[in-house]
C-alpha cells in the first residue's frame, strides 16, 4: 500500500490536519490545508483519488477511458 498525496486547490501544499487518524474517506472530509488553512472537500478528495487511480493504470499500460 502506499500513500497518496492529495493537494490543496489554493497552494499545493500536501500536508493537511484531521480531527482523527482517517480509517475512511468521510474522516477526510474536511482536512484542513496546514499551510493555508483551506478546507478540503469529499468531493475534492474523491476527484483527486480518482485521477491519481487513473493516471497509474495508464502508466501500467491499460487502457482506460
Amino acid at each position: 500500500m502506499s500513500n497518496i498525496p492529495f493537494v490543496c486547490k489554493k497552494c499545493g501544499s500536501t500536508t493537511f490536519k484531521v480531527a482523527s487518524k482517517p480509517k475512511s474517506l468521510d474522516d477526510i472530509d474536511g482536512a484542513v490545508c496546514e499551510k493555508c488553512g483551506t478546507k478540503m472537500t469529499k468531493k475534492e478528495i474523491e476527484s483527486q483519488a480518482r485521477n491519481i487511480a487513473l493516471d497509474a493504470l495508464k502508466k501500467a499500460g491499460l487502457k482506460v477511458k
